[in-house]
């Protein structure tokens, strides 16, 4: 027989079937000893995985703050901001889940962590409290020491101490009150409908002009503010709200409260930053005839004129893009917002609201920005005036004008001539007063200007 052919009693279909089998037989075997060997091998070389804890979790409730949440944790605020990645720590909002720490989990075993960067302290919580600025609340109808005590968390005696006042049973509406350092860590919560509350500059100076933009998630009919004692009103645009809300020339340097109102129903309650600017004094001299104009009688008739011209409120934007310098020249500012006055040689009774440019008598003056306007006359103080609605709340005047070039109710473009530099009103000379007023408060009109026209 020949090697490699079948016997003959054997059918070729058969023996095929015989090898084949013992060859299956024969790999499975092989293959069996090789993963048996692998195996083997292989299991002096594997570390078992650590079973995986829960990291743990916090759910933010009504009422919480980020520094509340990590006193009640032992831990940081640092550390929450650093391990849930929150951009601003103002901003958390009810039903949002926290990660706390691992060391929170009670673990029995805990590996030792690479080394990693030292958290920094965040801006709202800053952790040497000597550089905390105090909240200021503005005194409203109806409070009591008692009340805003409990609402800061902090007491009578405190607060009584800290503002010198003599009988915590008398305070008035609108007296501005410093609250213990204590109660500056209060990060924002949001509850609904809000959705993102931000403002801009983060931290507004004295006579700085207040960005604040509101998103929710759901329209809300009749929103309002208030920024201390200042009401403000919002745009609308679907579910975002926008408002620009004056910071007053003589705010209190602190965390100035924040209300946001639904039909006088407060909905949200938050503080924002206010820092004190440099603001310089100067002493001006008038002859008898030009003091007559300072009467406080022709004085606050100007000042109620004024206020009833920049009451309305536009509910939307006329102008866009940036705003410019009123006077084509190079600037020559005699006089900037908020410099503290003395007259005669009297005590500091005043501070300028507007800003001073110094230009040669019919110096053509163009309005800053789009509007319409909605006062062109002669007043004692002022001298000629004229008065633009820009919208949002936003007015500019034009002031002390040696004749006055458009009418009430003219539609301008930015850049047109509303008049020609004078000298009328209370002046000493050919200059601009140019004074800006923001939802009836008086601002820094300059602050407006790109960097390159202030």
């Amino acid at each position: 027989m020949a090697h490699g052919h079948p016997p003959s009693h054997v059918s070729t279909s058969t023996f095929r079937s015989h090898r084949s089998t013992d060859l299956a037989r024969r790999l499975r075997s092989y293959a069996f000893v090789l993963l048996l060997s692998l195996v083997c091998a292989g299991l002096a070389g594997l570390v078992p995985l650590p079973a995986m804890a829960a990291s743990p979790t916090y759910v933010v409730a009504p009422g919480d703050t980020l520094y509340g949440i990590a006193l009640a944790n032992d831990t940081t605020v640092a550390a929450l901001v650093s391990l849930n990645g929150l951009a601003d720590p103002n901003l958390i909002f009810v039903g949002q889940e926290l990660a706390l720490p691992s060391s929170q989990a009670g673990a029995t075993a805990t590996p030792t962590p690479a080394p990693t960067a030292q958290a920094q302290p965040v801006a709202t919580a800053p952790a040497d409290q000597s550089q905390c600025l105090p909240i200021i609340h503005v005194v409203a109808p109806g409070d009591s020491l008692s009340a805003i005590a409990t609402r800061y968390g902090s007491s009578v005696g405190e607060i009584a101490s800290l503002n010198a006042i003599a009988d915590p049973s008398f305070i008035r509406v609108g007296q501005s009150l410093r609250i213990p350092q204590s109660a500056c860590f209060q990060p924002l919560v949001l509850s609904e409908p809000f959705t993102a509350v931000t403002w801009e500059p983060k931290q507004p100076q004295q006579g700085d002009t207040l960005k604040l933009t509101v998103q929710t998630d759901r329209p809300v009919d009749g929103l309002t503010g208030v920024f201390g004692d200042v009401p403000f009103q919002f745009l609308s645009d679907g579910n975002t709200y926008t408002a620009y809300v004056g910071v007053p020339a003589l705010a209190e340097p602190g965390y100035r409260q924040v209300l946001l109102q639904q039909n006088g129903t407060t909905l949200l309650d938050f503080v924002i930053p206010v820092s004190s600017y440099p603001f310089t004094t100067e002493s001006l001299q008038f002859d008898a005839t030009t003091s007559q104009l300072l009467d406080p009688a022709i004085v606050q008739w100007e000042v109620d004129l004024i206020n009833a011209a920049t009451s309305a409120f536009t509910p939307r934007v006329l102008w866009s893009g940036d705003w410019r310098r009123p006077l084509d020249i190079p600037p020559v500012i005699e006089s900037y917002f908020g410099t503290m006055r003395s007259y005669n040689g009297g005590p500091v009774s005043s501070y300028h609201g507007g800003t001073d440019f110094g230009a040669p008598l019919d110096t053509p003056v163009h309005v800053a920005a789009s509007g319409r306007v909605v006062l062109a006359q002669p007043l004692k103080v002022r001298g000629n005036v004229v008065i633009v609605d820009h919208g949002a709340g936003v007015y500019t005047l034009y002031c002390h004008l040696d004749r006055i070039l458009v009418s009430k109710g003219d539609n301008l473009k930015q850049g047109d001539v509303v008049g020609l530099v004078g000298s009328t009103g209370l002046s000493t000379g050919p200059h601009l007063h140019w004074e800006m007023h923001v939802q009836g408060m008086l601002v820094d009109a300059l602050r407006w200007l790109p960097p390159s026209q202030r």
